[in-house]
């Protein structure tokens, strides 16, 4: 179940000033304005957590690092239930489709595995093969003359200029073979060309656009071994029966040309003015259009969260930016939001409610998003650079050195005398070019270095050293520093999205600390520092 995460160490210093020793209920461990937090809150708090995290509450301070995170999100709780703030029914109702959509496979799956291999039509595919040649296109008339001459010369693809976009698109074309298991075809490609099984090049109405497919199943020998993996697909499927996802392409083209890459995510331009009519996707009652699915993207970035994007937002988690291949990116989410979308419509119709918790969360994380996050992302480049000139030597990169080196055998030092060339040792083990040339390292930190770090950083530029006794081996090493490449700070300009990113989350901390004690000066915070010492997280065990 969600649950808010609050990191213990943002305002250590906000509470601690307001620590008590109270002497009173000793089941009443802390006061949040008008709410307390008792022994019972604890102990249900300290069970959540996972084993290593109850561990550390364990620890000294530990106990008062717990409550101070329940304060926090006490704090939260209150000031979302008094804000009014933006889109909060936009969240809260993202929140509420993706649980319902969540839950519904949670529950269907198990009943539709006890009834998979009952089914006539998954038995009547089980030892059937389908091979299917396809190509999307955007002309009804160019479709009809591709079939006809696919009838006389078999199947080719057709310039790319006539082609639409299909999910399998690859490099413009939409031309491709399918084959394999008839349980294992496309549900949408199975409903476009079931009734035209072995009739030849056909043309029919999909994705909004014109497929042209020559379709064919056989009967195979070969039963195929239907394992966990197929079954779960094969339960999908089910459940999405009477879902009637349908994208349309031409649309979506033209959506996904409004769509670039920024910073890792699909980001739809700001400039361009999606039209609501615009439906990317139609699904059985109701559709996704393209303000939707831009307002979607633009929102589901990491950026808008405190720890990335959460996981009970799953069911609309954007794909990771992919300039190559952008627009089966955008088809494949479309689509998915579309099915996201109709699942928590069954859901809703079959009862399942949505938890209050969740909702709470919801309006807890707006509220952050509104007060603390919001102000934060509005930077410009004035402020990177402010923080660049305050963190500058964080960003140092180290001193590196590439060094040849040779190893010889400890019980072999006593054979050899002074050393003045490192190319003098014989027998032992070094790098070698082709020429017999003997090579340096890369150029590398100190760390890569290992027990001979000191020596080697501490070592004049072209002088042999050695013999250098590894610990726990039965080698002594030889070294000359060839190259030295000294630390470093980068220009801003060569590390602008690392600082980006730096800034944004160092920021989001600075403000979320400002936040929280303005909200312990509105609320009022008491903590009983010895009835919280006191306390046992393990009493209900008992």
């Amino acid at each position: 179940m969600a649950s808010m995460k609050i990191c213990p160490k943002l305002v250590p210093f906000a509470l601690m000033v307001l620590l008590t020793s109270c002497g009173e209920d000793r089941s009443q461990l802390a006061v949040v304005g008008d709410t307390i937090i008792t022994e019972e809150d604890f102990q249900e708090a300290f069970e959540n957590l996972s084993p290593s995290e109850q561990v550390s509450v364990l620890d000294p301070g530990g106990k008062l690092e717990l409550v101070d995170r329940m304060v926090r999100k006490r704090l939260l709780s209150l000031a979302a239930a008094d804000s009014v703030v933006s889109e909060l029914e936009w969240w809260r109702d993202l929140y509420a489709t993706a649980y319902l959509a969540r839950e519904r496979v949670r529950v269907g799956l198990p009943q539709q595995k006890d009834l998979l291999l009952e089914d006539r039509e998954i038995r009547s595919m089980y030892d059937s093969k389908f091979e299917l040649s396809l190509v999307l296109m955007d002309d009804s008339s160019d479709a009809e003359a591709l079939a006809e001459r696919w009838r006389r010369e078999g199947p080719f693809p057709p310039p790319e200029q006539q082609m639409a976009l299909a999910p399998w698109s690859d490099g413009g074309s939409s031309f491709t073979a399918f084959d394999g298991s008839e349980l294992l075809m496309p549900s949408d490609l199975r409903r476009a060309f079931s009734d035209y099984d072995g009739e030849g090049p056909v043309v029919v109405p999909l994705f909004g656009e014109w497929a042209v497919g020559d379709y064919v199943t056989t009967p195979t020998e070969d039963s195929i071994q239907i394992d966990p993996q197929l079954v779960g697909m094969l339960c999908m499927r089910r459940l999405q029966r009477g879902a009637e996802i349908e994208p349309l392409s031409e649309r979506i083209e033209e959506f996904s040309a409004h769509v670039g890459s920024s910073r890792g995510c699909l980001a739809p331009s700001d400039s361009y003015d999606f039209s609501l009519s615009d439906t990317l996707v139609r699904y059985s009652g109701g559709g996704v259009t393209a303000v939707e699915l831009a307002r979607l993207l633009r929102r589901l970035t990491p950026r808008n969260f405190f720890e990335g994007i959460p996981e009970e937002l799953n069911p609309y988690l954007p794909p990771p930016a992919n300039t190559f291949r952008k627009e089966n990116d955008i088809w494949r989410y479309a689509a998915k939001v579309a099915v996201t979308r109709w699942q928590a419509d069954i859901a809703r119709e079959e009862g399942i409610t949505v938890p209050d918790n969740l909702v709470d969360m919801s309006k807890v994380e707006n509220l952050l998003r509104q007060k603390v996050i919001a102000p934060v992302i509005s930077y410009d480049s004035s402020h990177i650079a402010r923080f660049y000139s305050e963190h500058a030597e964080q960003y140092a990169m180290p001193e590196r050195r590439s060094v040849k080196l040779v190893y010889l055998p400890v019980d072999q030092l006593d054979q050899l005398g002074q050393v003045e060339a490192l190319e003098e040792i014989s027998g032992g083990q070094t790098v070698l070019d082709s020429a017999g040339t003997l090579q340096p390292t890369p150029l590398q930190p100190r760390s890569a270095f290992g027990d001979m770090a000191d020596r080697i950083f501490s070592a004049e530029q072209n002088e042999v050293n050695g013999p250098v006794v590894l610990p726990d081996s039965q080698l002594a090493a030889f070294f000359s520093v060839v190259n030295i490449d000294p630390a470093v700070i980068p220009e801003p300009e060569g590390i602008w999205p690392l600082l980006e990113h730096d800034y944004v989350e160092f920021a989001k901390q600075r403000e979320l600390e400002d936040y929280i004690q303005e909200l312990i000066d509105a609320y009022g915070v008491k903590i009983d520092s010895s009835a919280v010492r006191a306390v046992d997280p393990w009493k209900a065990t008992y």
